[in-house]
């Protein structure tokens, strides 16, 4: 299955030809990535997506507890992502901000759409995976596998 499922990521890797470069590239091999969202902005309503910036990290707090999660994809095709941050949705991330007033996201987002971009942030920061641009269904395939009891959701 493995062997088939990689054959075909080649086909339709060889039919669109190359991916776009992952940006924030390191410039020195242990340099951190670059700050990408400076201020985690919280709001008591949910913004239209034409009103997220591209640097802007938003948290909407109602009642005092954090709902969603909002800022645009960090990648070429800046679309907007909403992440559920309670329950009972599922799966949902994890919010905190730290001193500076920067975002850390828990866990990684894997976009099963579109871009198919897979990263976690960190400090404000975008750290990029290995597996970026690939579906996670070519990816990790055991996560996938009908026999599993275990099924992630990476909807983004």
């Amino acid at each position: 299955m493995w062997i088939l499922l990689e054959r075909i990521a080649q086909l339709v890797r060889s039919f669109f030809g190359p991916s776009e470069p992952v940006p924030d590239v390191q410039v020195e091999q242990n340099a951190p990535p670059t700050i990408r969202f400076r201020e985690t902005v919280i709001l008591a309503k949910t913004p239209r997506n034409d009103d997220v910036s591209e640097q802007e990290f938003v948290v909407v707090r109602h009642q005092g507890t954090f709902r969603w999660a909002l800022f645009r994809c960090p990648c070429p095709c800046k679309q907007v992502i909403s992440l559920p941050l309670q329950a009972p949705h599922s799966p949902r991330w994890r919010v905190s901000v730290n001193g500076a007033g920067r975002p850390d996201l828990h866990p990684s987002v894997w976009r099963k759409k579109g871009c198919m971009s897979h990263f976690w942030i960190q400090d404000g920061r975008v750290f990029w995976t290995s597996d970026t641009g690939v579906a996670p269904w070519i990816a990790k395939p055991e996560l996938y596998d009908r026999g599993s009891q275990r099924k992630i959701d990476f909807s983004a």
